[in-house]
Order: C-alpha cells, then sequence, then structure tokens
C-alpha cells in the first residue's frame, strides 16, 4: 500500500476507482493431485493396505523422475464402511484413504506420470485433479499489474470527465487480492485400467490476475482559452 503524503480538506474532491489487469504465460508446473483407498476388516489391515499401496505410487512417482521434495502426502483417514441398511449398525469392514499431490516440473508429462502412478498402486490408486499452474510468475504478474493501472486510470479518467473535472495526484494506491492464477482440468477417478501412456496434457495458458485500488483527486479541468 502506498499513501503519498497530501494535505485533505473536507472540501477536497476524489475518485476511487478499481482496476483489474490480466497477463497470461504457458505453465511451468502442474500440480497432481492423487490418492489411494483400501478396505479392511479391522482399521489396522484397512490403514496397512492404504500404506502399502501409497509406498507403491510414490515409488512409481520417483521412478518418473519426482523429486522427494515434490511430493506431499495429506488427508489420512480410516472410516467405518457401513452396509446399507445393516441390522444392528455394525461397520461391515473399514476403509482408509490418504491424500498424494505431487509437483512437476514438465507439465506436458502430468498424463504419463498420472498412469505410472495408477498403475503402480492398482486398484487403490485414484487420481483426483489437475491444476496447471505459472509457478515463477513475478514477470507476468508485472504485466498484470500495469494493465491494472491502466485500467483504473481509464476509468478515473471518464469519471473526471462525467464530473466536469481532471484527475490531479494520486491519493492512495490499494493492491487487491485477486483470484489465483490457475487453469484446473476436471476431477476424475482413475484407476489401474489407464493407458499406460496416459491421457494427453495440453498446456495451454494460464492467466494470471492483478487488481488495484486508486484514489485520486479532482481538480478543475484546464480552461480554454
Amino acid at each position: 500500500m502506498l499513501e503519498p503524503a497530501a494535505s485533505s480538506t473536507a472540501a477536497e474532491r476524489t475518485v476511487t476507482v478499481v482496476g483489474n489487469g490480466t497477463a497470461s504465460a504457458a505453465p511451468d508446473t502442474a500440480l497432481l493431485h492423487l490418492g489411494v483407498e483400501t478396505r479392511g476388516a479391522t482399521p489396522a489391515e484397512a490403514l496397512d493396505g492404504c500404506g502399502r499401496a501409497l509406498d507403491e505410487v510414490l515409488a512409481a512417482l520417483r521412478r518418473n523422475g519426482v523429486e522427494p521434495a515434490h511430493l506431499v502426502t495429506s488427508g489420512l483417514n480410516v472410516h467405518p464402511d457401513w452396509e446399507p441398511e445393516q441390522a444392528g449398525r455394525r461397520p461391515a469392514g473399514f476403509r482408509a484413504t490418504a491424500g498424494l499431490t505431487a509437483h512437476l516440473s514438465e507439465p506436458a508429462r502430468a498424463g504419463e506420470v498420472a498412469a505410472a502412478a495408477v498403475t503402480a498402486g492398482g486398484e487403490a490408486a485414484r487420481v483426483h485433479g489437475l491444476m496447471l499452474v505459472v509457478g515463477d510468475q513475478a514477470g507476468v504478474l508485472a504485466q498484470a499489474r500495469e494493465g491494472a493501472w491502466r485500467d483504473a486510470r481509464a476509468r478515473a479518467e471518464q469519471y473526471a470527465a462525467l464530473a466536469g473535472a481532471a484527475l490531479g495526484q494520486v491519493l492512495r494506491i490499494d493492491e487487491r487480492v485477486a483470484t489465483p492464477q490457475a487453469i484446473t482440468t476436471s476431477g476424475y477417478h482413475a484407476q489401474a485400467a489407464a493407458a499406460p501412456a496416459g491421457p494427453r496434457v495440453e498446456l495451454g495458458e494460464a492467466a494470471v490476475l492483478a487488481a488495484v485500488t486508486v484514489t485520486w483527486t479532482l481538480t478543475d479541468p484546464p480552461t480554454v482559452s
């Protein structure tokens, strides 16, 4: 936030607008959301099966060049597995699930890596979704900010003209939180029947958004002689 020093008075006229800017870049990172789901007669049996399946998936990811530092596990759960209309409401077994996110530096290989993961994990493997993002977005974000500034100034100039005034100095600049950039595929559920080569991933472009709120003073328009 930037607030240039200014002497404000009660009679000071101002205009405040929000400007939006967008810039695009090819995604350089893929976030592949995977998981495993297993069942067992006891919680321990279900959890043990989940651990073994997760180990197989992790090993397959490492064999496909995913560094350990780019693998994050999450959402480890064990729940009773109820049968419909079961008398006595005792669980027929237990279900264990775990989530895993792989950060891929070669996003075009996401389908290939997903296929390897579900092949290794067998019927326990799941694919929950794919997100393509711009990991290093400093340059493209700067472009988006420039677009947001131009948009804000054009809006402010229009409002000033409609009010019979002109823009003066900038009093306040607030950068607004914009929607995170991403291209997200539809979530899907995959098992070991996936083709070995995996589905083809089209990268397209990811949009990086910027938004800014700016306040200008309003001055009298220049006189025309």
